[in-house]
């Protein structure tokens, strides 16, 4: 009996490190990860960014262990773990290129379904979830500062994280979250205009960076905000969609008297992207061939054009062109539906939808069961489906720390009564008049 009291009094240690090495694990991933894939010598990239993964994954695997093996404290969400694991095993070991689809897999894994592991555990209390949306903030600040100050200063974009402005876009939307999820708590009018301003700078940052796909995501997650939390915003909505629509016609009519960076934006906004489309028809093709493991992440896909005769392009030319994007070492759908289902194969992507669903459904018995909870959770309903609609041009999960932020905020889904609990919140106090917030506060314990 002395024994089971003194046992995890000497694994508090453990507790104290684990918040903070996953906070220093986010930190080196935001910063050195695509540099680490793309540009580091073996074995430095892939020993760093494992590294990296696991150590929080140890960590919450070392302090909760002994209750695990008791019965205790296991999720449904944590079936889904070692699911995934044996899946993605099996693509590697039965895909097409072993040695490319070990590094594809393993790197999705290791920052994916890992760190949703140990976020799980972690991020269950309101306290540790505000540290980690303070420190999406203040990384969203000096990111969005930094990527301005490329554009609009020195003349071009100037690569700090990403070779291309795509996946940073994409990870400024992730890192939206941190703004967002701790405007409601905040009572005073300085911590509000502070987050308020970190949120301007960030969406300035997107827009800037000038790609599609983040651009409408943005426009989608103030559209669902206005909706969820404004009072006939449709009226707004539509006017601004008129203006917007009005604004183009001119542009469009006084082309040959804009910039030179202006008609470049303009062509871009009316180019249909055909090659693109032919992607569907093509990944329904692969998937005939392999329906259930996949050809395997960054695995060639040269060799199954062979049997393949285009849908949509007709000319030569698009033929070739759409030939060209294929025939390359590590092929990209840009579109991360048709990447799972495709190279993941399609019992990991459904086994991988399975979990999403899981956690969305918590959330949905949370909203009807728990009112204080409904305001951040239209906030993170906005935020995902921001996130998703620019998926659908990208295969942003590929990409080694967007991967991570996703399935962190992931695991703080799970756990989110927690942070609502422990806050009754003013965002839709503040927003919209109609919501009522009770009185009575569930007791969480702070520690993971």
């Amino acid at each position: 009996m002395e024994t089971e009291n003194l046992y995890p009094e000497s694994r508090k240690w453990i507790e104290k490190i684990t918040l903070p090495a996953f906070l220093i694990s986010t930190a080196f991933m935001i910063i050195f990860a695509s540099n680490a894939v793309n540009r580091w010598q073996w074995p430095w990239n892939q020993l760093s960014i494992t590294v990296a993964c696991l150590i929080p994954f140890f960590l919450v695997t070392l302090h909760k262990a002994p209750k695990w093996r008791q019965g205790k404290e296991i999720r449904l969400e944590m079936f889904f773990v070692p699911a995934l694991f044996i899946l993605g095993l099996l693509n590697v070991v039965f895909g097409e290129d072993l040695q490319k689809n070990f590094k594809g897999m393993g790197l999705f894994l290791l920052t994916g379904i890992s760190i949703f592991a140990a976020a799980m555990y972690i991020f269950n209390s309101g306290k540790t979830q505000k540290i980690l949306f303070w420190f999406y903030s203040v990384v969203l600040a000096l990111l969005s500062a930094y990527s301005i100050y490329g554009q609009l200063w020195l003349g071009f974009y100037n690569p700090s994280i990403y070779d291309n402005p795509i996946p940073e876009s994409a990870l400024l939307s992730l890192l939206l979250a941190g703004p967002l999820m701790l405007y409601e708590d905040q009572k005073t009018f300085k911590g509000r205009v502070l987050l308020f301003s970190i949120l301007l700078v960030g969406v300035a940052a997107i827009v800037i960076l000038r790609q599609k796909a983040a651009v409408v995501s943005i426009l989608v997650v103030i559209s669902l905000l206005g909706f969820f939390f404004f009072k006939r915003f449709w009226v707004y909505f539509l006017c601004t969609m008129l203006v917007m629509a009005f604004s183009l016609k001119i542009a469009y009519l006084s082309y040959d008297k804009l910039p030179q960076t202006a008609q470049g934006t303009l062509n871009d906004l009316k180019e249909l992207p055909l090659e693109r489309m032919e992607m569907y028809f093509f990944a329904y093709h692969l998937i005939k061939k392999k329906p259930l493991i996949g050809t395997g992440l960054w695995a060639p896909l040269t060799h199954h054009l062979s049997d393949y005769d285009e849908k949509i392009l007709l000319s030569q030319n698009s033929k070739k062109r759409f030939r060209e994007v294929v025939d390359r070492d590590t092929t990209s759908f840009h579109n991360l539906i048709l990447c799972m289902f495709v190279q993941m194969g399609s019992v990991f992507a459904i086994v991988s939808l399975g979990l999403f669903y899981v956690v969305f459904r918590k959330m949905s018995q949370l909203y009807k069961s728990f009112p204080e909870s409904r305001n951040k959770i239209k906030v993170i309903i906005a935020l995902f489906t921001g996130f998703f609609i620019q998926s659908m041009f990208v295969d942003s999960l590929m990409y080694p720390d967007i991967n991570l932020l996703f399935y962190s905020l992931l695991g703080v889904m799970v756990n989110f009564k927690a942070t609502c609990s422990e806050s009754l919140g003013g965002f839709g106090q503040n927003m919209s008049s109609t919501s009522q917030t009770n009185s009575d506060r569930s007791d969480e314990s702070v520690s993971y």
